[in-house]
């Protein structure tokens, strides 16, 4: 403060020394003297209303009926700060989002059941990938030069073949071990299956007994 003090004396001493009128330069340092004052006295009293607490508008919802609402909003006039209404048709009803189903051969991790289109065969299986991508292996296979052949293969060699447009999907699951069981418990469930021993070697006994009674 000191400092400012010896600083505006020097101004005041400048002026006079430039022949400035002493009554004209006091009027103006009075002056700005009084604007500081009220721009600390107005930043005094914003501070000191902010910590009062603010009163809470209070609202008063209704249904909007024509003309009726209306007459309701001006008798209760006073007694709500506000009053707002609503309406029972939301647009939900009138605007319907529907994603497209999927088609079957598109999905992922599904337990699946091919039948054969000339008896009464089915086999089951089980893949991660898109089902359109397992079945075209199926489809190729009898074209492998190999000469171990699938179940599958095997019994298109017998001038036979499968509903490849008709290929049910039994379950989906995301988790590995969880579509395992389900495919065990598909092929334990098939009435003239084509899947191997094998493929239910894993399945509990406990489930086949409950299996056997459905």
């Amino acid at each position: 403060m000191r400092h400012q003090i010896v600083d505006g004396t020097g101004r005041v001493k400048i002026l006079l020394e430039n022949d400035y009128p002493i009554d004209s330069i006091f009027d103006t340092i009075n002056e700005r003297v009084k604007t500081l004052i009220n721009k600390l006295n107005s930043c005094s009293a914003e501070k000191t209303n902010n910590n009062l607490p603010k009163e809470r508008v209070k609202w008063f919802s209704i249904l909007y009926l024509e003309e009726i609402s209306n007459k309701f909003k001006n008798a209760i006039n006073g007694v709500c700060h506000r009053v707002s209404f609503f309406s029972l048709n939301k647009l939900n009803q009138f605007i319907k989002v529907h994603k497209d189903p999927l088609n079957n051969e598109l999905k992922r991790n599904v337990v699946y059941k091919i039948n054969c289109r000339d008896c009464d065969v089915s086999y089951v299986g089980q893949t991660r990938r898109k089902l359109k991508t397992r079945l075209s292996e199926h489809k190729k296979h009898i074209h492998s030069k190999t000469s171990t052949h699938s179940v599958i293969t095997e019994h298109r060699l017998q001038n036979h073949d499968f509903d490849w447009q008709n290929v049910e999907i039994l379950d989906v699951k995301n988790y590995h071990n969880k579509r395992l069981i389900l495919e065990m418990m598909h092929i334990n469930r098939q009435t003239n299956g084509l899947n191997l021993q094998h493929d239910t070697i894993g399945l509990n006994h406990a489930y086949i007994e409950i299996l056997n009674k459905l």
